[in-house]
């Protein structure tokens, strides 16, 4: 098979002058031989496509050789795993069954490693849960030892104050009497002794140890002896006693420390004794691990353990000479103490009695109550019309420096505080009395239609008030309407003898008639009244039936049409001749009455508008 290729299609570029050559070759010999044409082509394919195979070559390297992808995976893993955690939580829940069960691997093959990494950490952590443990028995202490008034206890109490300790504190520091007389610290493995220091009073005083290596060793041996012995290989020695002398070891990963007591040393020091091993142990952990029997490089750890030799002494009594003295400032004391005592007491007092009068007052709720500084703090609510918190302040007698107080406004639902806003909101006339029966509001006496109507509305504005009666309430305006309605009733217009005309002296009467008819209709119209009145025409009886009931008509005609005319609406009117008849009475006008039978009468109505409409 041959493959001819035209070396005028590739340029310079595409093609090294070697490689043109090549080509030329094989475009000269392409009529050649079949094993020259392959010669030739496999010299072609490894010119041109050289490059493209060690670059694959290169990448299967890469992929096959787990060295060479792993050295490039941890070049991008942290920028990888910083990328994650900034976009969510992924990766740390994937992470953390992996990691969980590791930590359960590493306990159960080795715990000591674990525990020497949490050492440093799990000290403080320890010794603060048990400070705050023991924090309210000193405090309990501390109150017992308050009501001690002793001379002593007044020394000790005076010592307080002068170092701002606690009083248990100094009562503890002066009753339990101690001195650490020696510090050893020795390497754990080796038994070693790093470091050994001793108390300055016992040095110049033939105390000295002459050999701190072998005490050191005798350590180590009488915990090793203990473990074999009782079969306890976890378990580490706390406590020696040897004679007057106790001996206080606190065990660390890489080392431990030995204190010699002498005396009964309180619980305090061990913390100090662990907080001294733990600093060691941060400052020379590398040292420690590698320690090979060199102690000079913990030269420097020297002023850590200065820190154990601490001591107590009892404190001497004075001489008989100070006791004048001590039992003046005794009573001084005592009487400074009385004193404020007794004003704290005349203070209480006074509070209590302030409290007791904004208790039972009502309209004020205290919500809170303190005391802080020397001053009561007291705030609540208070309903503006109760009794002023101040005034009642003044009534128990308490400074006003004393009382600082904050008060919210509110409306309390007491009956008496219900009535008297009602009173103040509704402001009623003398004439009507308001009282109060659960949360109804009821009103008596007498009052304008208006104040009712405003009294129905806006009564159940008030906070306690739910509904208002008024039954036993006259409406003056409705009772001066009915007594102007009787009034016109009672009124007559007289007219001649078969004629519509008045008689002398009735355009008085009419102009009369006409005013109150005016007012009361205006006043019915106020009151949402639908007022009707009928006019009456009569005659005696001196004519025919017949003229009779035609004259009357035309007397109560001529009424209505001179009131519509003045003014009035016409649809108040309704006008009937009623003849010789008497409207009011259904009773035929006997002869002697002629003269005031031929008049007009009027009779009115009144009519609920509301009623009317349903």
């Amino acid at each position: 098979m041959s493959l001819p290729i035209d070396s005028k299609g590739l340029t310079k570029e595409m093609v090294s002058p070697k490689s043109m050559n090549t080509i030329k070759k094989t475009n000269e010999t392409t009529e050649g031989s079949s094993e020259d044409q392959q010669e030739l082509m496999k010299e072609l394919r490894s010119l041109i496509l050289a490059p493209e195979q060690k670059d694959l070559s290169n990448l299967k390297e890469r992929l096959d050789n787990p060295e060479i992808y792993a050295q490039e995976t941890s070049k991008i893993l942290p920028r990888a795993i910083n990328l994650s955690l900034e976009q969510d939580n992924g990766l740390t829940e994937v992470l953390q069954p992996t990691v969980e069960k590791a930590i359960k691997i590493s306990v159960k093959k080795d715990p000591s490693t674990l525990v020497e990494a949490l050492f440093p950490v799990m000290g403080p952590a320890i010794r603060r849960a048990i400070a705050q443990a023991l924090s309210s028995m000193v405090q309990t202490l501390n109150q017992t030892m308050e009501n001690s008034l002793s001379i002593q206890g007044l020394k000790w109490r005076l010592e307080s104050i002068r170092t701002g300790r606690s009083f248990a504190e100094i009562v503890m520091l002066n009753t339990l009497l101690y001195r650490v007389e020696q510090i050893f610290l020795v390497h754990k493995e080796t038994g070693l002794l790093l470091q050994h220091l001793i108390s300055p009073a016992l040095l110049g005083k033939g105390n000295e140890i002459q050999d701190a290596d072998m005490v050191s060793g005798m350590f180590t041996a009488i915990q090793d002896f203990v473990r074999d012995s009782f079969g306890v290989k976890n378990e580490s020695l706390e406590e020696l006693q040897v004679g007057e002398l106790t001996v206080w070891i606190e065990q660390g990963p890489q080392a431990f420390l030995a204190g010699v007591l002498r005396g009964t040393a309180p619980k305090e020091l061990r913390p100090i004794f662990q907080e001294t091993l733990e600093k060691i142990h941060l400052e020379t952990k590398k040292e420690l691990t590698t320690f090979q029997g060199d102690a000079s490089v913990f030269e420097n750890i020297r002023p850590l353990l200065e820190v154990c030799l601490q001591s107590q002494y009892e404190i001497k009594n004075q001489e008989q000479k100070t006791a004048p003295a001590l039992l003046l400032a005794t009573g001084i004391l005592g009487f400074l103490l009385l004193s404020w005592l007794s004003y704290s007491l005349w203070h209480y007092w006074h509070w209590q009695n302030y409290l007791t009068l904004l208790n039972n007052e009502p309209g004020i709720a205290i919500t809170r109550i303190d005391k802080e500084g020397g001053k009561y703090f007291v705030s609540g609510l208070h309903d503006p019309l109760a009794k002023d918190p101040e005034e009642l302040r003044k009534e128990a007698g308490l400074n006003e420096n004393k009382v600082i107080s904050r008060w919210e406004p509110y409306q309390a639902i007491k009956p008496k505080f219900v009535l008297a806003r009602a009173k103040t909101f509704l402001q009623p006339p003398e004439t009507v009395i308001l009282r109060l029966e659960g949360d109804t509001l009821f009103a008596s006496g007498s009052a304008s239609n208006g104040w009712i109507k405003d009294a129905k509305k806006y009564s159940r504005l008030i906070l306690g008030i739910n509904s208002f009666k008024e039954e036993k309430l006259v409406n003056l305006d409705l009772k001066e309407l009915e007594e102007n309605k009787k009034l016109i009733e009672k009124e007559t217009l007289l007219f001649i003898n078969d004629k519509t005309d008045f008689v002398a002296g009735q355009e008085k009467n009419l102009n009369k008639i006409f005013e109150a008819l005016q007012k009361f209709t205006q006043t019915a119209d106020l009151l949402n009244k639908k007022v009707q009145i009928e006019i009456f025409g009569q005659t005696d009886s001196s004519g025919t039936t017949e003229r009779n009931s035609i004259l009357s008509q035309e007397r109560a005609d001529k009424i209505v049409a001179i009131l519509i005319d003045r003014g009035l609406n016409a649809k108040y009117f309704t006008s009937k001749g009623i003849g010789t008849g008497n409207a009011l009475t259904n009773q035929i006008n006997s002869p002697q009455n002629n003269e005031t039978s031929r008049r007009v009468t009027f009779r009115i109505s009144l009519i609920d508008s509301d009623t009317k409409n349903k």
